[in-house]
């Protein structure tokens, strides 16, 4: 088979083709490593076929692939006699041809992958860079490049919308070659387990995704140019390398705690089970739909709730019981204690079996070695900020509730450490006040003035010295309505009040601060100005589009939508037309502070990387970023160097020059647990 490479003259030839060309696309072929259920895990994974493409070349190697190519013996089942239970027995192949050992393939390839001046690009690069990281002893060097963070930076709505002539529908490699090219070559989804395949199939199957991968790059490449987009992907590039450091580093966690932990929230669920069936006044299947759906909204002579439903669902036609739904019913005895379990087992589920694990439900442990390595996704979202998986740590619960803190409490600085922990304060109203330049807001900041008690004092009409507590409560409800698009139904659900006062509220802010609602009709007004494509652009050059503010896009959209009703389509148009106006500004703010709190993580992880040529065995690294949060692993005799390090890489004059208001962080917090960052 052409480009199969099975012996060290050969691999060797390929790597001086490859080491005189500007850049490569690669991709890697994994099994469980020493441990059962870590195929997907690249710091745990075994490294199998690594296969490589650039410029009229694509090439495979082999490192222990187990089959021939001769089929023996068909997958079966067969009845043990000791358990009586069927076992599934897999095909079994003839010998496979010799292979090159992995420690040799990998000295040969280190003059290619730790070249400065070659761009390694690969299709979700974290997962391959950090699965080889083991086998080269470090994380290959920059420049790297991800294949889908460039269709996200070209499509960020990708994946987040109904498929149209626009986009497909997700960022996978095989999604967007069969999308571009017409090719669909993985029918049989060979990469989910190569050891179920004969030798050549998988060969076949490596090749094409180093190509078409290489092909991807090349298309995506010119359009990122021919966009004005090389600003944003220069620094994403960076992320990327970024991110693949921060997950072979991982974050050290209390196994024990959460052990702890599982046991509390389990007692927890029962106590709370015990309640609902009390308010329901019988004993049903919580986690039953139907069953769910009898008693909220059954007749209460039958013993229903009697609620009224205010959604279907669009399979089954029947009232949906989902979380978000039943925030509609709080107040309902059913309801409140319902909504209660569901916290609480998303919490047990989400990050404490989410975290060690469930045999017998078939979850595997993400803890190795005392420290959790999540995926953090830099294209995880439409603004340009972080998501992450397996597991999820951006939607912890918030510090300042009990659940909040014990999550943040499992993770944990191991002895002769401690945790660095640093925060923007207000960075959203920070930016806002920056792109607007004047008014209450800007004056505020720049007279070193809290943003919550700046807007208290001017919509109650008070000196900010006499704010009182409630009244800045209401201010900062009010500030993160206006970055965030919320309505006056949910303010005055927040703040308790009727909607008729919430909107009294939103009439005395807007003569308060008339430059904020100035400059979001003046960003909606450019937004839909741009026709043929509507889009905002971020501080760092991010492009948004926002295709909803437009009513030929409304109407386009309309029918796809599940709570569409054909009998009166200006509903669900003027629904998304409203909705895409929200996000313009919550767009502009968010992706603003998604470019900057990424800018910070550059700018941390080049100055801990020239920290640690200094220092050798006293590196200080960072280990999450959450929100615009960052946490900080430092030698506990390094504090000091730490948090200069830390307030350089977030507040430096790089970073300040961006904000025409002064930036804070207020102080870093040293800690020994994350909890402690905010008491």
């Amino acid at each position: 088979m052409d480009g199969l490479i099975l012996t060290e003259e050969q691999l060797k030839k390929e790597v001086e083709y490859f080491l005189k060309q500007d850049a490569f696309a690669w991709d890697t072929e994994t099994m469980d490593g020493a441990m059962p259920d870590t195929r997907g895990v690249p710091t745990q994974n075994q490294v199998v076929w690594i296969a490589l493409a650039t410029h009229g070349r694509t090439i495979c190697i082999p490192m222990g692939h187990p089959n021939g190519d001769v089929l023996l013996q068909k997958a079966h089942k067969k009845k043990d006699l000791e358990t009586k239970k069927f076992v599934q027995y897999p095909n079994i192949y003839d010998a496979p041809p010799e292979q090159l050992k992995p420690s040799r393939v990998f000295e040969i390839l280190r003059p290619l992958f730790f070249n400065e001046k070659i761009v390694k690009i690969a299709h979700n690069a974290p997962f391959d860079m950090i699965s080889v990281e083991k086998n080269f002893g470090a994380v290959p060097t920059e420049p790297v490049e991800d294949s889908i963070v460039l269709q996200w930076i070209l499509d960020e709505n990708i994946g987040q919308m109904a498929a149209g002539p626009k986009r497909p529908f997700a960022k996978k490699l095989k999604v967007l070659v069969n999308w571009y090219y017409g090719l669909d070559y993985d029918k049989e989804e060979v990469g989910k387990c190569i050891e179920a395949h004969p030798f050549k199939k998988v060969a076949r199957y490596i090749l094409l995704d180093a190509r078409n991968t290489w092909l991807l790059w090349k298309k995506f490449r010119q359009a990122i140019q021919e966009e004005a987009l090389e600003p944003i992907t220069a620094l994403e590039n960076q992320v990327t390398a970024v991110c693949c450091q921060m997950g072979v580093i991982g974050a050290p966690v209390d196994v024990q705690a959460i052990e702890g932990l599982q046991v509390d929230l389990a007692q927890r669920l029962i106590q709370i089970e015990a309640k609902i069936y009390r308010a329901a006044g019988r004993v049903f299947n919580i986690n039953s739909v139907p069953q769910k759906q009898e008693i909220l909204f059954g007749l209460k002579k039958d013993g229903g709730q009697a609620l009224k439903p205010i959604k279907f669902s669009k399979k089954t036609g029947l009232p949906s019981t989902d979380a978000e739904t039943l925030e509609k019913y709080v107040g309902n005895p059913v309801v409140d204690a319902l909504l209660e379990y569901q916290e609480v087992a998303k919490i047990l589920n989400t990050y404490v079996i989410g975290y060690i694990g469930d045999e017998e439900a078939g979850k595997p442990c993400r803890i190795f070695n005392g420290r959790i390595h999540t995926d953090l996704v830099q294209y995880g979202t439409v603004t340009g900020r972080f998501s992450s998986r397996e597991p999820n740590l951006q939607n912890i619960p918030r510090p300042d509730t009990e659940l909040g803190k014990k999550i943040r409490g499992l993770f944990m600085a191991p002895p002769g450490f401690k945790l660095l922990v640093a925060d923007y304060g207000q960075m959203e109203l920070r930016i806002l006040a920056s792109m607007i330049g004047y008014g209450g807001l800007y004056d505020g900041f720049q007279a070193g003035i809290d943003a919550h008690t700046q807007t208290a004092a001017l919509v109650y009409g008070v000196p900010v010295d006499q704010v009182e507590k409630w009244q800045r409560s209401v201010a900062k409800t009010l500030n993160f309505a206006i970055v965030y698009g919320a309505q006056k139904a949910k303010i005055a659900k927040t703040l308790k009040i009727t909607v008729e006062e919430a909107e009294q509220l939103l009439e005395d802010h807007r003569k308060a601060f008339p430059e904020i609602y100035k400059f979001k009709e003046y960003i909606l007004k450019v937004a839909k100005s741009r026709k043929s494509d509507p889009h905002i652009r971020t501080m760092l050059g991010r492009k948004r589009r926002v295709w909803e503010v437009l009513p030929e896009i409304a109407r386009k959209e309309a029918p796809r939508l599940e709570w569409y009703d054909p009998t009166q389509p200006w509903r669900a148009e003027r629904s998304i037309l409203a909705r895409g106006e929200r996000q313009v500004i919550n767009s502009l703010v968010q992706g603003s502070l998604g470019d900057i709190i990424k800018l910070a993580m550059v700018r941390m992880h080049k100055l801990t990387s020239e920290d640690a040529l200094k220092n050798p065995g006293k590196e200080i690294h960072m280990i999450l970023s959450v929100h615009d949060e960052l946490v900080i692993l430092c030698p506990d005799d390094r504090v000091i160097e730490g948090v200069r390090l830390l307030e350089e890489a977030m507040i430096g004059k790089e970073v300040q020059d961006l904000i025409k208001v002064p930036l804070d962080i207020g102080d870093v917090v040293v800690a020994n647990r994350w909890s402690e960052a905010k008491e």
